[in-house]
């Protein structure tokens, strides 16, 4: 480099006997095609020639072929990580926009089918997007909205359903009740008091319990709805009703047969002394003055008493003879009560025998 900076850039290549001058020299000679590169003859430079104005002038560059390696290897470190760095801004990318666009509506649409499941039909997803999972969250929220209505349809229908089963069987209870039960009293009447008067002895056939029937029948009722009017003797009638069901137990049962005839039935007694305490308790009972259509008046009742098994073993005979028996208490004197006896039968039966005489002549 000092000859050629001394030459002043005339410099005859031969006259400096440089080796890799004298290279260059003869490897641009015989050069066919401009611009060339080639190596050096001892690996370490690459030889760059080209042509330039002038009388068989050339321009030839060398580029130290080590420098240019660390040169390309340094680019190409530069390159790799550059490369690297934006594949993983790539892939943060990606991963933050298939999280946004794909695994959290795929995991709200989840939590939508798993309510659903359970029967929350209240769904609410984004279904602004137009892509497929957009698309799949507006057509699910308009299915659940068809599963909410038709829901509530069922559940209205549910709802009439159930009314007109409620009302069915309170209209069944009410036919029930009008069926075996007195439309002015509410007392048991005498369908009624025939099915538990058949339970009572069958219960007493197994137990030996006594059972006792109260035929209780009104005195003078005809007078009272003869001159205060049927309302005030429908009054009375609730009201003997009302006194003597509180003198009872939850097993007796009090039925009307109709007029001013009642039956009480006493399915467990210890003894018949105790259907005469209960007969007593009645006529007291009812001794206390009333006071309709500002009328004061009081009533008395007759009684006749029939008991299981002494008096009879079946429910029709019972019934009979407490009917005899409370004729009797109104023959002697009324206001009070009469035990049957079996002469009671006779006489009754001697009377109707008598009557049916009278009738034939």
């Amino acid at each position: 480099m000092e000859k050629i900076s001394r030459a002043g850039g005339n410099l005859d290549l031969k006259t400096l006997g440089d080796p890799m001058l004298s290279e260059v020299a003869a490897l641009a000679a015989r050069a066919s095609m401009f611009p060339e590169v080639r190596e050096s003859s001892n690996g370490q430079y690459y030889l760059g020639m080209s042509r330039i104005r002038g009388p068989n002038w050339r321009l030839v560059t060398v580029y130290p072929k080590a420098l240019l390696q660390a040169r390309a290897l340094a680019a190409t470190q530069v390159i790799l990580i550059g490369g690297v760095l934006a594949l993983l801004v790539e892939l943060a990318l990606l991963a933050w926009i298939i999280r946004r666009e794909v695994s959290l509506p795929l995991g709200r649409l989840s939590a939508a089918v798993a309510s659903v499941a359970q029967g929350k039909l209240e769904v609410e997803l984004d279904d602004s997007a137009n892509h497929e999972l957009g698309r799949l969250a507006g057509n699910f929220v308009h299915m659940a909205a068809r599963l909410r209505e038709r829901d509530d349809t069922l559940t209205e229908r549910a709802n009439e359903l159930e009314h007109e089963v409620a009302e069915r069987k309170l209209s069944e209870q009410r036919m029930q009740h009008m069926a075996t039960h007195d439309a002015l009293t509410g007392l048991a009447n005498r369908v009624l008091l025939s099915e538990r008067l058949g339970q009572a002895l069958a219960a007493a056939e197994r137990t030996q319990q006594v059972i006792a029937l109260l035929f209780i029948d009104l005195d003078h009722f005809k007078q009272i709805n003869d001159t205060l009017g049927h309302d005030v003797g429908d009054g009375v009638l609730r009201w003997v009703a009302e006194k003597i069901s509180l003198l009872l137990r939850k097993s007796d049962t009090l039925s009307r047969m109709g007029g001013d005839e009642f039956v009480l039935l006493l399915p467990t007694i210890h003894r018949k002394e105790d259907a005469l305490a209960i007969a007593e308790k009645i006529i007291v009972s009812l001794s206390e003055p009333m006071k309709m259509a500002g009328v004061s008046f009081t009533i008395t009742p007759s009684i006749g008493i029939s008991t299981y098994p002494e008096d009879g073993r079946d429910g029709e005979t019972l019934l009979k003879n407490a009917d005899i028996a409370m004729y009797r208490a109104k023959e002697s004197g009324r206001n009070a009560f009469q035990c049957y006896t079996a002469d009671m039968g006779l006489r009754a039966s001697e009377t109707v025998s008598l009557s049916f005489d009278s009738c034939h002549l």
